[in-house]
């Protein structure tokens, strides 16, 4: 999360004050849920979406971080 904070900050158009929230939400079988908020004018929402989206996955995937991924066995019914 600290690599990915000041990537958020230096999208265009997102503003400084607030400044943008970055947070564990919670804990899932996929791995940890994030709450990543930049503000921004209404103008600007889906470009500082779209961006925030790509930062997200640059940050992460030239990290080393794995996609979540969960297993499930599945046994056929005997007969």
């Amino acid at each position: 999360m600290d690599q990915l904070l000041p990537k958020i900050k230096a999208i265009p158009n997102v503003i400084a004050s607030p400044a943008p929230d970055l947070k564990i939400l919670t804990y899932s079988a996929y791995g940890c849920v994030l709450v990543i908020r930049p503000y921004c004018h209404n103008d600007y929402y889906w470009q500082v979406y779209f961006d925030t989206q790509d930062a997200i996955r640059n940050t992460f995937g030239s990290g080393g971080f794995p996609l979540p991924e969960v297993k499930t066995d599945v046994a056929p019914p005997e007969a």
